[in-house]
């Protein structure tokens, strides 16, 4: 007997953290993004309120620097001094910085790229342009030599030919 197809069980969705203001009131009127402090003294920044299903408690969740998201108890909860918001919000920044200066000197390295690309193709359609030139001038320059090979075998021939008419003539007189 084939083996039976297994069924597709899926994961329930996890709800969304709900963010308005009427739901953070309930844990001391924070807001999303503003850090907190649970009672071990880690630092997080606030994501907002899940609830429970078959309306259980809600509990506000929060992302640790470390990246894990948790709830956290409202009792523990200690919203951090204006000044450690204040250094991770210029953090932040900074960090979009180095990823723009980064982006930036990807961009001017490709740029530089192209343009050297582009000057070493100039440079080969000169190298072809003199090299076709040269090769015109040499074959013109052949034609030309040999042109003036037959005049001179021209040259030679009558030369002969009237040296040996007056010998002729000198022989005869």
């Amino acid at each position: 007997m084939p083996p039976k197809a297994k069924k597709l069980v899926r994961k329930k969705a996890k709800p969304d953290y709900q963010t308005t203001e009427a739901d953070l009131q309930a844990f001391g009127g924070v807001k999303v993004g503003q850090l907190v402090r649970n009672a071990l003294g880690c630092t997080g920044s606030v994501l907002g309120v899940k609830s429970a299903p078959a309306g259980g408690p809600s509990h506000l969740w929060v992302r640790y620097d470390s990246g894990l998201e948790a709830p956290i108890d409202a009792e523990s909860l200690q919203p951090c001094d204006p000044v450690d918001q204040l250094r991770r919000e210029i953090k932040e920044r900074q960090q979009e910085e180095r990823v723009l200066d980064g982006q930036w000197a990807n961009y001017n390295a490709e740029q530089q790229r192209k343009e050297e690309e582009a000057q070493r193709a100039a440079a080969r359609r000169r190298q072809k342009a003199a090299a076709a030139a040269a090769a015109a001038a040499a074959e013109q320059a052949g034609a030309e030599g040999q042109q003036r090979g037959r005049s001179r075998e021209v040259k030679a021939v009558s030369t002969a030919a009237s040296l040996a008419g007056r010998s002729k003539q000198a022989a005869a007189a």
